[in-house]
């Protein structure tokens, strides 16, 4: 899952949190922070804000199975609910579900939808995707295939602080603070991974807001307390200025957006052979050579125009790809300048490789001083073919978010190789809200990969390193490329 402007404003559109309409003066110094007017991902993908003319877009057909009410919606999840994890109160009633998200001091509405029917399943949408209700032994259970797996337990009635309609709007500076903080203490489990006291940040941070400063002064100095965590998927965000702030710090050569086209393109795949974009310009494959095909995958996101998050589209593309390939003896699949999406696109994608059904990670949340239990996903074949033959996956500094998801997928399989440079570490986000209308990023499930380590904040560290080498692009040359075509060539 990825904090970029698309997933912002998509999250504008469904949680329901309004902004009071008050104003208040400015008496207090403006605290340091330099805030980002431009977020984590907005350099990708590269292709879709550089043109290249010349390339073949081939259009992905868009699925036509969206849903269609075939029954009433069961009745059997309606209750309030509290999720095992995540600090949610769940309220389902009447073919409606309302998510409460709650701390120790507050406990507001921040989501509603309509349950619909599809076939003998209940779903709704939300920022994740079509989600399924299901029901296992006494949890209600949210999911998606590789994305959300969120366990609740029945509770007899809401919450007191939920209550009549819960948490009110209002720009208070001292309560937006304290919510704030409180989230993150009660949800964040990577303080010590991150090297970041939480209560010397209160101790810091809280004598310095006052009751009477202005929204901006407040962003400034939530966005200065939340720096330090160097985490790209912590984030803050005014919808009502577009004022955002990522503390994650990206590498120094990630500016160089022209690499791609300049380099990749016209040096290694050459337009004479056949170079091809696909899945909404998200996806460009071509040869490399007659026996090694080459696929780079821009974003697990967008690959239908028409919704955001979409697997299927992300499939068919990927089939259409392969396809046109052809028979080739090798593939290297590119996801270095991949900033992640949508973990059901990385499955989708990746399923595309899978030889059999293998286990590729376990996903558990923060919850009170301990965490829920470890719900695990796998990766299995999926499609009408797959391509088995040897893979190198290209990684480096910047793949991150659902782009790591894909990569924990495709290194549990006996015939991927990983090149390149250490992912960035950064796999879990939920986006939350404030009550003065903001939203924030927060990180609170630990990714656990198929050898049972957690890279989070380390980073997923491939087979073979290598270092992107930024004054070789100016030579026309690839120094991760090209050892990926090296052992690649050595294959008979």
């Amino acid at each position: 899952m990825n904090p970029s402007n698309k997933a912002f404003m998509t999250a504008i559109l469904l949680i329901s949190v309004c902004v009071s309409g008050c104003s208040s003066s400015i008496s207090s110094p403006t605290p340091t922070a330099t805030v980002q007017p431009t977020p984590e991902f907005t350099l990708i993908p590269i292709l879709t804000d550089t043109p290249v003319p010349s390339l073949e877009f081939t259009p992905t057909p868009i699925p036509t199975d969206t849903p269609v009410l075939t029954r009433e919606p069961s009745h059997a999840f309606d209750g309030y609910w509290r999720s095992d994890g995540y600090n949610w109160i769940v309220d389902i009633h009447a073919g409606q579900v309302t998510i409460y998200d709650a701390t120790e001091i507050s406990c507001f509405n921040v989501f509603e939808a309509s349950l619909y029917a599809l076939g003998s399943e209940t779903l709704f949408d939300s920022l994740y995707g079509h989600e399924r209700l299901s029901l296992t032994e006494d949890k209600l259970v949210f999911s998606t295939p590789a994305q959300v797996y969120i366990s609740h337990s029945k509770i007899p009635d809401l919450p007191p602080l939920c209550s009549n309609g819960g948490t009110a709007k209002t720009q208070d500076p001292v309560f937006n603070f304290e919510i704030f903080w409180h989230a993150f203490q009660e949800n964040y489990p990577f303080f010590d991974v991150r090297g970041v006291d939480w209560q010397n940040q209160y101790d810091v941070f809280r004598p310095q807001v006052k009751a009477d400063m202005s929204q901006a002064e407040l962003f400034r100095l939530m966005s200065d307390m939340i720096a330090p965590i160097n985490d790209g998927h912590v984030s803050l965000y005014n919808p009502e200025t577009n004022q955002e702030y990522f503390p994650g710090k990206k590498p120094d050569w990630a500016n160089r957006t022209n690499w791609m086209t300049d380099t990749l393109i016209d040096t290694y795949l050459r337009r004479d052979q056949n170079v091809k974009l696909t899945g909404n310009t998200k996806l460009l494959y071509g040869k490399l050579n007659n026996t090694i095909g080459y696929l780079n995958v821009f974003s697990m996101e967008g690959f239908n125009p028409e919704e955001e998050d979409d697997p299927l589209a992300a499939a068919e593309a990927m089939d259409q790809a392969l396809k046109d390939i052809g028979d080739v003896k090798a593939m290297i699949v590119d996801v270095r300048f991949n900033g992640g999406g949508s973990e059901d696109i990385a499955m989708a994608l990746a399923s595309r490789f899978a030889d059999q059904r293998r286990l590729a990670y376990s996903v558990k949340a923060k919850e009170g001083n301990g965490f829920t239990p470890a719900h695990e996903f796998y990766l299995e074949p999926g499609g009408e073919s797959q391509f088995t033959k040897p893979v190198f996956l290209l990684t480096s500094n910047l793949t991150m978010s659902a782009a790591e998801n894909f990569v924990l997928l495709l290194r549990v399989l006996p015939h991927v190789t990983v090149i390149g440079e250490k992912t960035r570490g950064c796999f879990s986000l939920i986006l939350r809200g404030l009550p003065n209308g903001w939203f924030y990023g927060l990180a609170n499930q630990v990714y656990t990969a198929a050898d049972g380590k957690v890279y989070e904040g380390i980073g997923i560290p491939p087979s073979v390193e290598v270092d992107i080498n930024p004054s070789g692009f100016q030579d026309n040359k690839d120094a991760i490329l090209d050892k990926a075509l090296e052992l690649a060539g050595a294959i008979r």
